[in-house]
């Protein structure tokens, strides 16, 4: 009997932890905010959910054309765990991905750090680290092709006129030379992304912590990993676990810059997963893509989490507290 009457308390409890959660993630007006989520859902649904259910069905499906082929089971997921390609463009994309993040990182925190403490010149230093951004990513691939083309590009006359070089260099010609200068461009588009963030999150950081730092006789490089990076920590995490995701899945850069050569050596995983749709293996092709779902969906998991688990986004926004 004791029993019967504490249930209707605990499923009170429960329902008022329920509301609480949704008052946090929604705001106090929760109840409202479901009559405007609705139509965003419905459409959500409608353009997202609806075509990634159709391609994961047809990662099932010997698909050669617009129309789903008959049913095949794990048949195109058995086929890639054994085919070296596909895991050699698994291979070739994350070393790619690790190596422009993590080079990312360092560029724009410097960048960040000297535009944080730059006065007469922030404006122009400022111009000069946007610039990528301002560029298409068509129009970035196409000019630093031609900058780097061996034989009309300029960046072999001012190698050749400094003494850095005799012989002009095919950057895109060669495996040995590929992988790193399509690394190369994307560090310079990926510059202002965490540049941008990084100088936000700086601002956003307590001076008086510094002052107090000064006074005890910190030193600068002690500063900035006692102080600057805890600060920070947030921000690190989430440009990287987002420049990550950008950069695995992207495609345009590499494809206009080498087109996955030279003798697949910047194949990608989603140039693979292009060139087999091109050959009329759908199937073969959604499975690919759908073979990475998982590993993303991770980061995208542990990305949620941090946003939802960070105490301050201001920092995002540059509002200084």
């Amino acid at each position: 009997m004791e029993l019967t009457s504490q249930q209707p308390v605990i499923d009170r409890r429960e329902s008022e932890t329920r509301r609480r959660g949704l008052r946090q993630i929604l705001g106090p007006d929760w109840k409202e905010a479901y009559l405007f989520l609705f139509p965003a859902a419905v459409l959500l649904g409608t353009i997202v959910a609806y075509p990634f259910l159709r391609a994961f069905y047809t990662g099932f499906t010997r698909t050669t054309s617009l129309e789903i082929g008959p049913w095949v089971g794990l048949l195109n997921y058995q086929n890639l765990y054994n085919d070296p390609f596909f895991w050699d463009s698994v291979r070739i994309s994350l070393t790619y991905t690790i190596v422009a993040v993590i080079l990312k990182f360092f560029v724009g925190m410097i960048a960040a750090l000297l535009l944080n403490r730059l006065n007469r010149f922030a404006m122009i230093f400022t111009a000069l680290v946007m610039l990528p951004w301002i560029m298409p990513e068509v129009v970035r691939a196409i000019t630093w092709k031609g900058l780097l083309d061996p034989i009309y590009g300029l960046v072999n006359p001012i190698l050749k006129d400094l003494g850095l070089i005799t012989t002009s260099i095919p950057f895109f010609g060669t495996p040995e030379l590929a992988l790193p200068s399509v690394i190369m461009v994307n560090l310079w588009a990926g510059i202002p992304f965490f540049t941008l963030l990084l100088v936000a999150g700086l601002k956003a950081i307590d001076q008086q912590q510094y002052e107090a730092a000064s006074i005890d006789g910190a030193s600068g490089w002690r500063k900035f990993l006692h102080i600057t990076l805890p600060g920070l920590q947030y921000v690190i995490l989430v440009e990287t676990l987002l420049s990550f995701i950008w950069t695995f899945n992207g495609f345009t850069q590499v494809f206009l810059l080498t087109g996955g050569g030279p003798l697949g050596a910047t194949k990608i995983y989603t140039i693979f997963t292009i060139e087999a749709a091109r050959s009329f293996r759908i199937g073969t092709a959604v499975a690919a893509a759908m073979s990475m779902v998982p590993f993303l969906a991770v980061l995208i998991i542990i990305l949620g989490r941090n946003v939802l688990a960070t105490p301050d986004w201001t920092c995002l926004c540059g509002e200084n507290r």
